[in-house]
């Protein structure tokens, strides 16, 4: 019996990551002073058998009662075999001066993680007219799942020239079983910057760096997004930064559908050697901003007022 050990992309790939800071650094919820949703969806390397896609909503806002901020986060994954559903929750304490924000964010929840055995094959599995025998103890031929806790620890800094935000999750324990198999979940990191520049009245540049790594490989974004009196947006990003790690060109582009609402879309142009075999990767996303100071008004000050009988 042979045994062999796998890597591959745990984490999920995302291309609009500027557009939606909460999905990367929880801490930074509460941060546009509003309730902020945002949907996408993400299909990634189009046409390769068993392509990652992935799907996520989450929804932040002040919460003046506490101090800060809460937000929840609720996804989807799939690559090949494998199945990831992740809900996840966080509260953030934010501290508001004159001259910056700055919150620190805890993240909790949960993974639901699946493999469906049916659609494995195995060199000395037997598949002929509708039987599924793997041959191999190790594996089922049905769908077999795991859960496990989920947790994660961040802090954003904004100011009025730049922010910078860093992020640490992991699954607890790191060591899972799904149905038998051995699944080891790694710790993720996320640091992210970000500055803006004006240009005149109507333009605005708004160059970040999102660096990812589980401190055995690591992988880089980098991207510039031009926006026009602040409601056309356009941009071009690079994945990767040497030969070993180069995987796309991003191009994006956006507008602001109405005061609430703003629509998003991302393409990837492939650029290793995976690009023969697929058709690049394709994101869209939905926001959605109140455009409202949440809280205002609605504390009133208490105001003492002794009467003498």
């Amino acid at each position: 019996m042979y045994s062999m050990a796998l890597c591959s992309q745990q984490g999920t790939q995302y291309s609009q990551y500027m557009l939606d800071k909460y999905r990367i650094i929880p801490a930074y919820a509460g941060m546009d002073y509003s309730m902020t949703a945002n949907a996408s969806l993400r299909t990634q390397y189009n046409e390769l058998s068993g392509n990652p896609s992935s799907q996520w909503i989450n929804v932040h806002l002040p919460y003046y009662r506490l101090n800060g901020a809460i937000g929840i986060q609720i996804s989807n994954e799939s690559l090949g075999v494998f199945q990831k559903t992740s809900v996840l929750g966080s509260y953030s304490y934010i501290i508001d001066t004159e001259g910056f924000l700055f919150g620190g964010a805890l993240q909790l929840g949960f993974d639901f993680q699946s493999i469906d055995g049916a659609s494995l094959i195995t060199p000395e599995g037997n598949y002929e007219g509708g039987v599924i025998q793997h041959n191999d103890p190790n594996l089922s031929n049905m769908s077999v799942a795991g859960f496990g806790l989920n947790s994660g620890l961040s802090f954003y800094l904004r100011s009025r020239f730049a922010e910078i935000g860093a992020a640490y999750s992991f699954g607890l324990p790191t060591n899972r079983e799904i149905g038998g198999i051995p699944w080891q979940e790694k710790g993720t990191f996320n640091l992210f910057l970000q500055s803006s520049i004006n240009y005149g009245d109507l333009w605005r540049f708004v160059p970040s760096i999102l660096v990812r790594t589980d401190f055995l490989e690591y992988q880089s974004d980098f991207h510039i997004i031009a926006k026009y009196n602040g409601n056309v947006f356009g941009g071009i990003g690079l994945r990767g930064y040497n030969s070993n790690s180069f995987d796309a060109l991003v191009v994006t582009a956006g507008m602001r559908l109405n005061q609430n609402y703003t629509l998003s879309y991302s393409y990837d142009a492939g650029l290793s050697d995976l690009r023969n075999f697929n058709e690049g990767s394709h994101e869209i996303m939905l926001s959605y901003n109140l455009n409202k100071l949440i809280g205002v008004g609605s504390d009133p000050k208490i105001i003492y007022n002794p009467r003498h009988l």
